[in-house]
């Protein structure tokens, strides 16, 4: 393998650099394929989550105009103030949330017991409570009061029902530790208010939407506007090329700020939609046929909640890892590059031999280097608190022949030891997949300590390996490689995700660990509330792990299924898990973009390895390896032997310090070096230093005619955005000579 990547006319290098333009549309017909795989995507996604959205519109309609309705519900205070439209019968839903939880919650707040205090309640909020109590008993006598006197009583009793239920379920105290009890209700009260405020916020919102469909669903010629819709929906291709353009030029506030209005008012159009088709059934139908419609709709969403493939099979990630594979696995298989089969020369055309089982791919065994792949398992919601986690936002996953690792501390290794769940054997036998004829190995959880009941993402609590999903090797590589999705680890945006969720410019996977979250060691109970929040998502599966995609809520490695990403959202320079291992000396291309030559990815895996592995990353001018008193500075014999150093003059060579690689014809000119080193010392010391060699995409001044030729042609060269994969031969080739000259300085 090293004598082929050396030879620059070798069989598989000639194949890179000729069909490293297919990873994007490039011919007519990759284009046609595209756009149809696109929309064929696009229409099933919409599809799934409309009917259930459908369904849901569809019973409050049908409920709103049912005879057992309450009519007093159904005409609102007020009808001047809505003018031509005609308001929604749940208008007073808002007015409840507000009426019966909001105003009650915050009242209830100041009850609770006082800190540092073995009262039962705060003396002067509690005399106030009372003062009102009373005021509103005296106002229900008088003419015209007693409405208002009576909701206020209503809110003042119900403020006293929700602070004592928030006391509800905690461990008994004495009057001396009141003060502990009043600051476990207080919390409970201020989280509990910050949903219902969402909950209210939702529903006034749905009642708005709900009117305008409700009018325009009851007029004329809607049959005819509808259809107008319909023949518009093409243009919705419009909205990915946009996309296109927009996403990878994201880093402004401009852009990001119009992507985000867009993808509001995108969701508000489909919504606005649906709900006036929902309106329209029961206008335009007997009411039996009405509910008959409904209900078709409600069992097509539940047996579609458990069509788990459909979530890989409407995303880009098959496309995209499919031509991944016949691009750059296919330059391997020799069939392709001998030249012998015409047909095998089609890049187009999918091949035996162009990809493998993941457990079979083992290079470490022919004297091949050990490969580490690294995903980013999204994670927005912590799997204890459920709290929203807003700084990395997901956890670095890294597979190899050996096993997994994920996070800082959890690690498994591959088994063949199966003992499938019986939930999961009934799943696969609907499949019709033989468990027995066809068993993926699986993973075997080591835990770090000794303690069953501790948390661990890859164990059950049976003890019995995980039955994870078997990936092949382009699989996992395209999973690496899936730039641009809905979670994008630390740049995960929740309206950012709602628009390509709407446009289904999803490249992620939803990977399936094996194990159901009950199922998982020391994972969080869950209290009641949660667990009626969960039931609908445990019914409708598919269509909120959707949805979850499109608002950017993860749960991650606490839960079965997983959604995967590319492993730069959380390490782009691929050397967290290097400094996992301690690995005594560490080459490192850094192939990041980098206009400014900021170093900013090395920055955030500075931080990471600092937090995370107490490691710190001391950078080394080779200036100070002169000096008397920089023993610590000099590289060992083990790194002295790769990189060009001067054993008499360690100053000598391509190597600086970081202010000395740069190279961008519209940043400055060019650089002087092309690498740095770093000494990274372990703070608890239980190993030897570790040394880092970073090779960056830069240029000196040197470059060969061709190169320097075309970055004077290309200002953004070597940082062009890794979102324009369409390399052509000047491209690809003046990346492979630049790379080829900086690694012949550097390594001996």
């Amino acid at each position: 393998a090293q004598e082929i990547l050396a030879d620059n006319r070798s069989a598989p290098v000639r194949w890179l650099r000729s069909q490293s333009d297919y990873l994007v549309a490039s011919g007519t017909d990759d284009w046609l394929i595209a756009v149809g795989i696109f929309f064929r995507n696009l229409f099933a996604v919409h599809i799934v989550v409309g009917v259930l959205v459908f369904t849901v519109f569809a019973v409050l309609a049908g409920a709103g105009r049912s005879s057992l309705f309450p009519q007093i519900f159904a005409h609102p205070p007020g009808p001047s103030m809505w003018g031509p439209v005609t308001p929604s019968v749940w208008w007073w839903v808002p007015l409840a949330i507000l009426g019966l939880v909001v105003v009650p919650m915050k009242l209830g707040y100041w009850l609770a017991p006082k800190t540092s205090s073995y009262r039962a309640h705060p003396p002067y909020p509690f005399a106030a409570w009372v003062v009102l109590i009373a005021g509103a008993s005296v106002a229900l006598g008088l003419s015209g009061g007693g409405l208002w006197a009576g909701g206020a009583l209503g809110i003042l009793g119900l403020a006293w029902l929700w602070q004592e239920s928030a006391r509800r379920g905690l461990p008994e105290t004495t009057t001396r530790q009141l003060q502990q009890e009043g600051a476990a209700a207080r919390n409970r009260l201020s989280r509990g208010l910050g949903e219902v405020l969402l909950l209210f916020a939702g529903t006034l919102v749905w009642v708005g939407l709900d009117s305008l469909a409700g009018t325009v669903a009851g007029k004329r010629h809607l049959g005819e506007a509808a259809g107008v819709f319909l023949a518009l929906a093409p243009g919705l291709q419009l909205l990915r090329t946009w996309a296109d353009r927009v996403l990878p030029k994201g880093d402004g506030p401009n852009a990001a700020t119009k992507l985000k209005v867009t993808a509001v008012l995108l969701a508000l159009l489909l919504l606005f939609v649906v709900d006036v088709a929902a309106h329209k059934v029961f206008l335009a139908t007997a009411p039996v046929t009405a509910w008959a419609v409904v209900l078709v709709a409600l069992v097509f969403s539940v047996v579609l909640g458990r069509a788990f493939d459909f979530l890989n099979l409407t995303s880009l990630h098959a496309t995209y890892s499919a031509r991944i594979v016949r691009t750059f696995l296919g330059a391997t298989n020799t069939d392709r590059t001998s030249g012998k089969d015409a047909v095998a020369a089609d890049v187009s055309i999918a091949r035996p031999g162009d990809d493998i089982a993941h457990h079979l791919y083992r290079p470490e065994d022919h004297g091949g280097p050990l490969h580490l792949i690294s995903v980013c398992i999204n994670e927005t919601i912590d799997h204890a608190s459920q709290r929203h986690d807003a700084t990395r936002k997901g956890t670095i996953m890294t597979v190899g022949s050996f096993g997994a690792s994920v996070g800082r501390r959890y690690f498994a290794t591959w088994s063949r030891r199966v003992e499938v769940p019986g939930w999961l054997r009934f799943r696969r036998w609907i499949e019709g997949i033989d468990l027995d004829q066809d068993t993926p190995p699986t993973l075997d959880a080591l835990r770090v300590d000794a303690d069953p009941g501790s948390f661990h993402p890859l164990a059950r609590r049976d003890g019995y390996p995980a039955v994870v999903q078997g990936l092949s090797l382009g699989d996992w590589v395209g999973t690496s490689g899936a730039a641009f999705s809905t979670g994008r680890g630390r740049s995960t945006h929740a309206l950012e995700a709602l628009f390509m969720g709407i446009v289904n410019l999803r490249l992620g996977f939803w990977w399936d660990s094996g194990v159901r979250a009950t199922e998982r060691p020391g994972r969080y109970p869950a209290n009641v509330w949660r667990r009626l929040k969960e039931l609908p998502s445990s019914v409708f599966r598919t269509q909120f792990l959707l949805l979850s995609e499109w608002t950017a809520r993860f749960g991650g490695p606490s839960c079965e299924l997983w959604n995967l990403s590319d492993g730069g959202h959380l390490d782009n320079s691929s050397l967290y898990e290097l400094v996992r291992r301690r690995v005594p000396f560490i080459i490192a291309t850094d192939a990041t973009r980098d206009l400014g030559y900021a170093f900013d990815d090395l920055g955030t895996w500075v931080e990471n390895v600092r937090v995370d592995f107490g490691a710190e990353v001391v950078w080394i001018d080779p200036s100070e390896f002169t000096r008397s008193d920089a023993k610590d500075a000099v590289p060992p014999a083990i790194v002295r032997g790769w990189i060009a150093l001067d054993d008499t003059d360690l100053t000598g060579g391509p190597i600086g310090s970081l202010g000395d690689i740069k190279g961008n014809p519209s940043r400055g000119g060019p650089g002087t070096k092309h690498a740095a080193i770093a000494r990274i010392v372990y703070l608890d010391r239980r190993t030897k230093d570790s040394w880092l060699l970073v090779i960056k995409a830069s240029l000196t001044g040197d470059e060969p005619l061709d190169v320097a030729r075309f970055a004077k042609l290309n200002p953004d060269f070597p940082q062009d955005s890794t979102a324009d994969q369409f390399y052509d031969e000047n491209r690809w080739e003046s990346y492979r000579r630049l790379g080829q000259k900086a690694a012949a300085a550097v390594i001996r």
